[in-house]
């Protein structure tokens, strides 16, 4: 388990920004509010109260004057009782370049 945290295909920067996550389940289309952990070129950790899942489509709009939109899908999900709990792994479809 330690090399799957250790061996990242990206670095991680560290922000805290509301965000909205516009996905879809089988049951309906929404939007959910939420707040980023973490970025990388990759995607982002995000705390959200919504039951996303694992293989989910979602695009996470960030909530400022110069909104940017970003095509991810749900990789993980933090288990229940854990520190994780409330938080997702979402990889973007397509990687993004982070300011250095």
């Amino acid at each position: 388990m330690e090399n799957q945290l250790t061996a990242r295909r990206s670095g991680r920067i560290h922000v805290r920004m509301p965000v909205t996550l516009c996905g879809d389940s089988e049951s309906q289309s929404n939007e959910h509010t939420a707040s980023t952990v973490d970025f990388s070129n990759n995607g982002v950790r995000v705390c959200a109260k919504t039951g996303l899942v694992p293989g989910q489509a979602v695009a996470i709009a960030t909530n400022s004057e110069q909104r940017v939109t970003l095509a991810g899908h749900v990789v993980w999900i933090g288990p229940v009782g854990t520190r994780l709990e409330g938080q997702a792994g979402i990889e973007f479809l397509k990687p993004v370049t982070l300011p250095a």
